[in-house]
């Protein structure tokens, strides 16, 4: 058969399979153009020094990943511990915006933020290597046998501490509560991946895992690339194999500049965004039918290539590493029901609910009921560990809003999860009944049109801003049915 169009740029674009391509990228001067180019790649996003530093020590990471296995997790460990320190002295990490928040509701000067964050951000080492010292000394205990649940009543307990502080005037001790609460909480989503990965490989080091707790490729509250196991499973095992992952990093970076494009051309469509478009009708003059229609597509579509962005990004960084990890957005829009769209969509965010939520409900709960068992424990993951994760990432509103007025905020994205989580519950009990998406390209379509018209309607109470309670949320939503 004739080849395609698209098969004959697929081909094009593998330049992975090329081993003219392979064998020049393991050359110095191979490795000098691959730096150039993936700076190039990132240096919109991420400024030029930081993507400079993160560039420069992958490639250091992926020359030693082989000959010098020591020296790669030395290089791991201070790109990764020095990324966090001198981005929160330098202000850019959230640690320190939300702690200068704290200190203007306090009336208190901001200058000592991100100095104090730095503090925080250091005392992280000294705890995390107690923690894991406890872990190799008692891997009975109750931490290390229930490492997220017992890190999450620590942060509760945290919160509910300095909140109790803060609402009895101990200022000084509520700050420093606080401050303890934002610099852990984004350490609550990797550190039970090293507790587990302790337990279960009797040769791993506490250095191994210090190195990638919030790698330098991966600056969210999302583990990309999970703990060290994870990390060993795509570790490059040879010459050519680093080679060919480095090259597919680097065609995720250069994607990644793809979809920004398209992203800023949707940026050009003359529609307002969400909220804008809230704020007319709440004001009584709303936009029409067909622009808030058009506003709630383009503004999921935006939403979307944002999500697929960071996530090439950070993948292509951590692939030059060595270490070729699954893409965390893959071909989102083939998803064929709501289930397989929340694996394609944001894979390692899906990854952290299945394993910290999902996982030990599944084995927990309904064990004689199969079917509630599934539906009960795909809920708990995609609604409850959903929002739990979005609600901890702004935790610092909990200081300066007050626990009550904080959730009511919130109220708008509880709705979506709670949706959501009973969609997915829906789409993957109906697979494990073995009702499976119709084929053919009709149905694909058909497929198509209701796993994304299901989630541009979602997207309503789902854009990330807390200006607008459910209420407005809801009616607005029902102004594009034409129902007032």
């Amino acid at each position: 058969m004739p080849a395609t169009e698209s098969d004959w740029l697929r081909q094009t674009l593998a330049i992975e399979t090329r081993k003219s391509c392979v064998s020049f990228i393991q050359t110095p001067f191979g490795q000098l153009a691959a730096g150039a180019l993936a700076l190039l790649a990132t240096n919109d996003y991420l400024g030029f020094w930081e993507a400079a530093i993160g560039v420069a020590a992958s490639l250091a990471a992926g020359a030693t990943i082989l000959r010098a296995p020591k020296l790669h997790v030395l290089i791991l460990f201070t790109a990764t511990w020095g990324s966090v320190l001198a981005g929160t002295a330098l202000g850019s990490l959230d640690t320190a915006d939300h702690l200068a928040e704290l200190l203007q509701y306090m009336n208190r000067t901001t200058n000592e933020a991100s100095l104090l964050s730095t503090v925080g951000v250091a005392l992280v080492l000294p705890l995390t290597l107690l923690l894991f010292s406890k872990v190799r000394s008692a891997p009975h205990s109750f931490i290390a046998r229930r490492p997220f649940l017992s890190l999450l009543l620590f942060e509760i307990v945290l919160c509910f501490v300095s909140f109790i502080l803060q609402t009895n005037g101990m200022e000084v001790a509520a700050i420093v509560g606080w401050l303890t609460v934002f610099v852990f909480t984004p350490y609550l989503w990797f550190l039970p991946y090293a507790v587990i990965d302790l337990r279960a490989r009797g040769d791993s080091m506490p250095l191994d895992h210090l190195a990638i707790q919030r790698p330098f490729w991966s600056p969210t509250y999302v583990p990309f690339g999970k703990g060290l196991a994870f990390l060993r499973k795509y570790r490059a095992a040879d010459a050519e194999a680093l080679a060919v992952t480095q090259l597919k990093g680097l065609k995720l970076l250069l994607w990644a500049n793809v979809l920004n494009a398209l992203r800023e051309l949707l940026e050009l469509i003359p529609v307002p965004v969400i909220g804008e478009a809230i704020d007319a009708f709440l004001s009584g003059h709303p936009v029409s039918i067909v622009i808030g229609w058009s506003a709630l597509v383009v503004s999921t579509a935006r939403f979307c290539l944002q999500v697929a962005i960071w996530a090439h990004l950070f993948i292509g960084i951590a692939r030059l590493a060595g270490y070729r990890l699954p893409r965390g957005s893959w071909r989102p829009l083939e998803s064929r029901t709501l289930m397989d769209y929340f694996n394609r969509f944001h894979y390692y965010f899906k990854e952290i609910l299945v394993d910290f939520f999902f996982t030990p409900t599944f084995f927990r709960i309904f064990k004689r009921h199969p079917k509630l068992r599934m539906f009960f424990a795909t809920f708990i993951a995609a609604g409850v560990g959903n929002a739990l994760w979005h609600f901890l990432r702004d935790v610092h509103l909990v200081a300066t809003l007050g626990p009550v007025q904080a959730i009511r905020t919130f109220e708008s994205y509880l709705f979506y999860c709670t949706i959501l989580a009973t969609g997915i519950g829906l789409s993957q009990l109906r697979l494990s009944l073995g009702i499976k998406p119709p084929e053919g390209t009709a149905g694909r379509i058909r497929s198509f049109l209701i796993v994304w018209s299901f989630v541009v309607v979602l997207h309503v109470f789902s854009d990330g801003s807390r200006a607008h309670g459910l209420g407005d949320r809801i009616n607005f939503l029902a102004s594009l049915f034409g129902v007032s």
